[in-house]
């Protein structure tokens, strides 16, 4: 049978339409990004190649600051895009990258078609289009489309997140499914966050959110709770090593950051 995904329009999102969205917002997001052209931004030039490089030849701490204050954020986040720029040509490393940023599409489809309660499926897809219309518009996102630029890669997470908590609010009958998807939806929240820490935004905001939500559909306390672990677990994941490196070198994990109070010698 097919894979299907239950929203709350009782509509089910089909494997087939999901793939093909998928498949056109990955073609758009490739031929978008090749037109770019070459994007030499000043945080390209900055720290987000460097710091790839840095960190994989093990001279982190060989310079003071050649990144700014941004030569301590988490580089595994880049390096994707270091191995693609060091090793293909240009257009193909900016199809790629370009590529990746446009699965964000399905992500909107699949989260519209998730909260939008339209019968009328004509009406329903249409305003679903419009959604994801809005979302590829925007000059930010059409602007990092092929960059190193991290913002819409860790939107997968948040999206992603999002969804999950979506489709699973809107009611499915075994609870103990419902259960798992907290614990996956702060996993996905966690990892984004990991990746970048300004992804904390998302997590502050979607916790506070599902206390506010927990009044109205009233599901198990122990939700929230199995939704915190898996954001702990997904930050672990993907910034565990880094913290702990940080801590490691300059006594603070998020360093330079919350220096007040983690109190580094280092920050001068």
């Amino acid at each position: 049978g097919s894979w299907t995904l239950s929203f709350a329009n009782s509509r089910k999102l089909g494997q087939r339409e999901f793939v093909t969205v998928a498949l056109i917002g990955v073609a758009f997001g490739a031929i978008d990004a090749v037109f770019n052209g070459k994007i030499y931004d000043w945080d390209l030039l900055n720290y987000r190649f460097y710091s790839v490089h840095a960190w994989l030849q093990g001279r982190v701490t060989d310079h003071i600051a050649p990144g700014q204050i941004q030569t301590w954020l988490n580089p595994a986040l880049y390096v994707p895009h270091y191995l693609l720029i060091q090793h293909a040509p240009p257009n193909v490393a900016a199809a790629i990258l370009g590529a990746l940023v446009g699965l964000n599409i399905a992500l909107v489809y699949a989260l519209a078609r998730a909260v939008i309660r339209v019968r009328n499926p004509v009406w329903r897809v249409t305003m679903t289009m419009l959604c994801v219309g809005v979302g590829v518009s925007d000059p930010s996102y059409r602007g990092e489309l092929g960059s190193m630029a991290s913002d819409s890669l860790i939107s997968h997470a948040v999206l992603g997140s999002l969804l999950v908590l979506s489709r699973n609010l809107a009611g499915l009958a075994d609870g103990r499914a419902r259960g798992r998807a907290f614990l996956f939806a702060g996993l996905l929240l966690g990892i984004g966050t990991g990746l970048k820490l300004t992804g904390i935004i998302y997590a502050a905001g979607m916790s506070a959110s599902l206390l506010l939500v927990w009044l109205v559909f009233r599901f198990p306390g122990r939700w929230l709770a199995i939704f915190s672990l898996g954001g702990i677990l997904g930050f672990v994941l993907t910034g565990g090593y880094w913290s702990w490196f940080l801590w490691r070198e300059y006594g603070n994990p998020t360093f330079p950051y919350w220096n007040a109070v983690f109190q580094s010698p280092w920050i001068e």
